[in-house]
């Protein structure tokens, strides 16, 4: 009887383990957390640059998240365009302190842009924190994700120069191709 009793003690402190070392699920925090759900599970995306600035160019992409520790998605995503072939690797999460959702993007073109943002109703709005060269110029980036359905959404790029008049560079849509909740996907960033 005691080695029953020693064994089950010893597989409820295995089974708390987790939580002892830190793990912990989306269930385990803030509904802003909660609020990342959407984004979970793979995309397939398409993407437009501006043909009234750029002309015709167009990207399609995809990719790939995971939960980390419940708190965060990391994304892994590529894109193929005109100009290459674009890989990303994205954390996002929501800072309790700041009292906003933050976007860490790492590029294989060698670029790191952090973005801040918040949503409202079914708007997501990033904006970076700090400015970029995109064509020669050093601009703040603007990142809006529009929630059409829990399968789909579309998202827009703007840039400006001063941070407040903006030009949009850029359109795109997303489509969810599965919902895997717990090694979903987010949209790729900008």
């Amino acid at each position: 009887m005691r080695r029953m009793t020693l064994w089950i003690a010893a597989l409820c402190l295995l089974m708390s383990a987790g939580k002892a070392f830190g793990q912990s699920s989306f269930a385990d925090h803030g509904a802003e957390v909660q609020r990342l759900r959407y984004f979970l599970g793979n995309w397939q995306t398409e993407r437009a640059l501006n043909p009234e600035r750029y002309g015709v160019s167009k990207g399609n992409g995809t990719s790939h998240g995971e939960v980390l520790g419940g708190a965060f998605i990391v994304v892994t995503s590529e894109e193929d365009n005109p100009l290459g072939h674009r890989r990303q690797l994205s954390i996002v999460g929501y800072d309790p302190v700041q009292k906003a959702f933050v976007w860490n993007v790492f590029g294989s073109n060698g670029k790191h842009e952090t973005l801040h943002g918040k949503v409202e109703g079914k708007n997501w709005t990033w904006m970076s924190l700090d400015r970029a060269e995109v064509n020669k110029k050093w601009v703040y980036t603007r990142y809006i994700v529009t929630e059409i359905s829990p399968t789909s959404c579309s998202s827009r790029i703007d840039v400006s120069e001063d941070g407040k008049e903006w030009t949009n560079v850029a359109g795109g849509k997303a489509t969810k191709l599965s919902d895997d909740r717990d090694s979903g996907t987010v949209n790729p960033g900008p």
